[in-house]
């Protein structure tokens, strides 16, 4: 997300403390896309996460590490295919916009593979390892406590791609917008295997020789 996070609320609201795995512990001794989750079924679990995540973005209250395992806990295993659902890359979407919210990047585990690769845009390096794409969380971000509002689009899902347009608003001392488009390709256990961003601020040119991208301001 570098300057600019993955996911998904429309009102700017102060991050959330969160992950330090339950559902790591989770996803190590079963699924994190388990078909069945504490005797209720993936989807049930699914919804019930969808809702705690309204409850908890109405009250602003800190969100421990159990809590935003809790709310993962729905997403269902990828087929033996290979396909995702859009359910399952909107649910992977709401969990990456909480990490960013969240202090520190263990919950990293929980969206992203051991050997995952992270290209930040396009004709930059790409990093590879999640100890990389840690390091690059820390040093892209104010802070958890950041305020911004996250707005996202899922565009297609194709086999394991889920390609992904995002618009995120941040108030930091001088308010400032970014547009973003991601791919996420996944792995079967529903985890990020390699993502791909093609990120715009104002004041971006467009291609070589072209005037800069309007403002919004």
């Amino acid at each position: 997300m570098g300057r600019h996070p993955a996911r998904r609320s429309d009102d700017a609201h102060a991050p959330e403390a969160r992950p330090a795995s339950a559902i790591g512990a989770m996803a190590r001794g079963a699924s994190a896309f388990g078909s069945s989750v504490f005797g209720a079924t993936a989807m049930g679990a699914l919804a019930v996460g969808r809702a705690a995540i309204g409850r908890l973005a109405i009250r602003r209250a800190t969100v421990t590490r159990l809590e935003i395992d809790e709310l993962i806990v729905g997403r269902l295993q990828i087929d033996a295919g290979g396909a995702a659902t859009r359910e399952q890359v909107a649910a992977w979407l709401d969990a990456y916009e909480r990490a960013w919210r969240t202090p520190g990047t263990d919950v990293l585990a929980d969206l992203f593979t051991d050997d995952a690769t992270y290209s930040p845009g396009p004709f930059r390096e790409t990093l590879s390892g999640r100890p990389a794409i840690a390091a690059f969380w820390e040093d892209g971000r104010d802070g958890a406590d950041e305020r911004f509002a996250m707005r996202s689009e899922l565009l297609a899902v194709e086999g394991d791609v889920g390609v992904v347009r995002v618009e995120v608003d941040y108030e930091r001392p001088e308010p400032s917008s970014f547009r973003d488009l991601w791919v996420v390709a996944f792995a079967p256990d529903g985890r990020c295997r390699a993502f791909e961003e093609w990120p715009f601020a104002p004041g971006d040119r467009l291609s070589p020789g072209a005037p800069p991208a309007p403002s919004d301001a």
